[in-house]
């Protein structure tokens, strides 16, 4: 009996199964989930259905939708940490929306939130309750996320497990079964890394057709949150000698290596042109900040880092909510340790990270890393009412500062497989611990931050 269970566990967590086996799971726990997150719990959940309506021309529906999560008590949950209201909730599920017309007039930003918008759609053209619209639409999000996971680990040529266990996270989960717009960036960015490791080990010829998807991709990310738009480095790991782009009979690559310093030249001056083109967007203006006053840029990244770096580890593994609940750190600690574990693992095939790729890897995560804690200067300033506009003002507002605020851990999920991608077979464990590990793993990741969110919500 206990040969048939291994041999059972052994098949289900083959390299060529984990793409099947992330589906379904991600499927059946998204909407678990998605059902147990009560309306408008996940962070900025409220905004972002606003912003979606207001992406395709229908106001009414956000502001009735609001009316409708208030109705619901989901303020109350909110500010005063309490338990949903089940019979308010049982009263108010066959409420419809009142008017649902609206004049289709589609924004750019609905890229940020296309699968929920199909979903929540659906549910309108059926006049579904608007319970049953949010929940159409949060199910258009974990398709998203499983049809986006499941095409990445079918191409991704190494630590298939690791990438699996990284997107069936509980704050991925909670994420990707919501309104948020982290249910369309997150897989995108899981994904784009995935694309740049098939690039490398398994495409033979890279051209524009490679190209093109890859600067549709970031199109979209830059639509939703445009710092990891920088995931782009990655780029760099795509060894020249695979690349083939030609215009006519130019080829560009070989121009590219026979002029060397000319073409870094002229790199060096594009990238100068778009810093000084967006010198004055506040963010910029922040890290400028930092830069002039150097000292205590680095005091508020270092005090910044040792007051929050554990908030950090534990949000980017499952602070649920509006970061009200969330797992014990030695639960996070245990998750990343398993995770570094599956970095150990051989790659099939005999692939290796190369030393140049582990810099591009750690480079892209630590670049991306900073730039989002300075980010959040801004948002410190906001706590602080601190105003400012230019370059002076905001190094005077540095001055005012101990530590940068409003950072969360869930901010680094995109960059968490560039960061462990850098330890890739140090060790050099055996294989045929994998499935055990996986075993143990889920069974305790998927079932112990449900029960945190059904205690958090619904036991009274």
């Amino acid at each position: 009996m206990f040969n048939k269970i291994s041999c059972f566990f052994i098949k289900m967590f083959n390299s060529d199964n984990i793409p099947k086996f992330f589906f379904f799971t991600f499927l059946v726990v998204g909407i678990i989930y998605s059902v147990i997150v009560p309306v408008m719990q996940v962070p900025d959940e409220g905004t972002h259905v606003i912003n979606m309506c207001q992406a395709i021309g229908a106001d009414n529906l956000g502001e009735q939708y609001y009316e409708y999560a208030k109705g619901l008590g989901a303020m109350d949950v909110i500010s005063n940490r309490q338990e949903v209201d089940i019979e308010n909730y049982r009263d108010m599920a066959s409420v419809r929306f009142e008017n649902r017309g609206f004049d289709f007039s589609p924004k750019v930003s609905i890229l940020a939130y296309f699968p929920m918008t199909i979903g929540f759609a659906i549910g309108l053209l059926f006049n579904l309750p608007i319970l049953g619209c949010l929940q159409l639409g949060e199910l258009g999000a974990i398709f998203f996320g499983a049809a986006m996971g499941y095409w990445a680990l079918k191409i991704i040529p190494i630590k298939k497990e690791l990438l699996c266990a990284i997107m069936l996270l509980p704050m991925n989960l909670q994420q990707c079964s919501s309104f948020s717009y982290d249910a369309v960036l997150l897989p995108i960015c899981f994904f784009l890394v995935s694309y740049f490791l098939y690039l490398k080990y398994r495409q033979e010829k890279v051209g524009w057709k490679e190209l093109a998807l890859t600067i549709a991709l970031l199109a979209i990310i830059s639509v939703i949150k445009i710092l990891y738009v920088l995931l782009g480095l990655l780029w760099l790991i795509i060894p020249m000698d695979h690349m083939e782009f030609r215009m006519g009979s130019v080829d560009l690559i070989r121009v590219i290596k026979k002029h060397k310093l000319i073409s870094i030249a002229v790199a060096i001056v594009c990238v100068g042109i778009g810093m000084y083109l967006i010198r004055d967007i506040p963010y910029i203006l922040a890290l400028r900040a930092c830069i002039v006053d150097l000292n205590k840029g680095a005091e508020l990244i270092s005090n910044t880092l040792r007051s929050f770096s554990m908030d950090y580890v534990r949000g980017m593994i499952g602070t649920f909510g509006w970061l009200d609940s969330g797992v014990d750190m030695k639960f996070a600690l245990f998750v990343i340790g398993v995770l570094l574990v599956l970095t150990q693992f051989h790659n099939e095939n005999g692939y290796k990270v190369d030393g140049f790729s582990r810099i591009v890897f750690g480079g892209t995560a630590v670049i991306i890393a900073f730039l989002t804690i300075v980010c959040m200067i801004t948002w410190t300033f906001y706590i602080y009412e601190i105003e400012a506009a230019s370059l002076p003002e905001y190094c005077e507002g540095i001055q005012q500062m101990v530590l940068i605020l409003g950072v969360q851990g869930r901010y680094f999920l995109p960059i968490l497989p560039a960061a462990l991608l850098v330890w890739d077979s140090i060790i050099h464990l055996k294989n045929k611990w994998i499935p055990l590990i996986q075993v143990i793993y889920y069974g305790i990741v998927l079932v112990y931050p449900i029960s945190i969110l059904i205690d958090r919500y619904w036991i009274v």
